[in-house]
């Protein structure tokens, strides 16, 4: 009886596609390929099928298999903690960004009220003082006019001095109260004095 697997050498041992295959009889312990027909060794690498052998190599591989089935549940939350982390960073950052832009967006929408308000400010400032300068200006003229016509109308002519006569004033000064004094008599007139003749 021959084998194709008697006198070759057996080859390194590869590792398990799947972690089924460690615990998996049908095929080899070294290079997990299916066994097929029966033999002594696998027909693929050689490597023997002794069944307390394979009986140990199976012990080996059930043990192996919760350690790195946890391996590869590490591996797996560890990579989706990394991205997981990754996406909160770049939320922040964009969230961070977006803050920023209204901000700036809101500061400038606040200066633009302000300069409308200064604008509108001014605008009214002047237009109150062109109002008061129109209103004010032609009010002395005419106050100056009413006042001066008003004046003209309510303040006399001033009266022609006239001298009292000596009698009548002496009289009225001295009469009692109720007196009324008879009417002055008037007096000729004095000849002017004669220039002085000349001696001889």
């Amino acid at each position: 009886m021959t084998d194709a697997g008697v006198g070759r050498q057996a080859q390194r041992p590869r590792f398990p596609k799947t972690l089924g295959d460690l615990t998996d009889p049908s095929k080899c312990p070294s290079c997990f390929e299916t066994y097929g027909a029966p033999g002594p060794s696998c027909p693929a690498c050689g490597f023997t099928r002794d069944s307390a052998v394979i009986s140990h190599l199976l012990d080996l591989g059930a043990q192996a298999r919760g350690p790195l089935l946890a391996r590869g549940e590490f591996i797996v939350a560890a990579n989706e903690q990394a991205r997981a982390k990754a996406h909160a960073a770049r939320q922040d950052q964009l969230a961070r960004a977006e803050q920023a832009r209204l901000r700036e967006e809101q500061q400038g929408r606040s200066q633009a009220s302000d300069a409308l308000l200064a604008a509108d400010h001014a605008r009214l400032l002047g237009g109150a003082a062109g109002h008061l300068g129109a209103d004010a200006a032609p009010a002395p003229r005419q106050g100056q006019g009413q006042n001066t016509q008003q004046l003209g109308q309510h303040v006399p002519a001033p009266a022609q001095h006239q001298t009292p006569e000596p009698t009548e004033t002496w009289a009225t000064q001295r009469a009692p109260s109720g007196y009324q004094a008879p009417p002055a008599q008037h007096l000729p007139p004095t000849p002017p004095a004669q220039p002085p003749r000349p001696r001889r």
